[in-house]
């Protein structure tokens, strides 16, 4: 799971510095439903029966007041700078708009979203007031925890199998390399159209 950060939760300063508004973020319907996931004892003992652990990688925002994420759920795992990640290893990324989402395409790894403020995110909560594709093509969103639960619960005995249609928009997500890198093709694209 990566949650991204939100620009009206944090301060920002002249240089684009940026640290977490903690008051804000600790009252936030966004950080009190990933609260929720993370100590959620149902979570962790289904996890615990079928041999799983929801692994939870913190925005480095989020890093700077990391005891606001606390769990002592057994397979619930708050990973800190240092924690190395095998996307591999994965059967399932839970984000709300983590740039993360775009290796796990590539990977071909269920998605699915948890956005406990969606309706404010696309207000301008962060930065964005639309996507420039449909989400919802990639999987469902969710925005309370025990929606998330419930469907991890319902799909976890069939390790989250990517739908057809799915791995279809997966296949087609990203440009081919017609040349030897993507970056050697831009270029010659980029020549062609001068």
């Amino acid at each position: 799971m990566a949650p991204s950060w939100r620009k009206s939760l944090v301060i920002e300063d002249s240089k684009l510095n940026r640290s977490l508004n903690k008051k804000a973020f600790e009252t936030s319907e966004f950080y009190l439903e990933i609260d929720k996931l993370i100590n959620s004892t149902e979570l962790n003992e289904l996890l615990q029966k079928e041999g799983y652990c929801l692994d939870v990688k913190l925005h480095p925002i989020f890093l700077e007041e990391g005891t606001l994420f606390k769990t002592n759920q057994s397979n619930i795992k708050i990973l800190d700078s240092k924690s190395d990640f095998d996307i591999n290893e994965y059967k399932l990324f839970v984000t709300d708009f983590s740039s993360f989402m775009f290796d796990f395409i590539q990977n071909k790894t269920k998605i699915v979203f948890l956005f406990p403020d969606y309706d404010r995110f696309v207000t301008g909560n962060h930065i964005y007031t639309e996507f420039d594709f449909d989400i919802s093509q990639l999987g469902p969103k969710y925005t309370k925890a025990e929606e998330l639960v419930t469907f991890i619960k319902e799909k976890i005995t069939a390790e989250f199998t990517v739908e057809p249609e799915v791995a279809a928009l997966y296949e087609d997500f990203y440009y081919p390399a017609k040349e030897s890198s993507y970056r050697a093709t831009v270029y010659k694209e980029i020549i062609t159209i001068s």
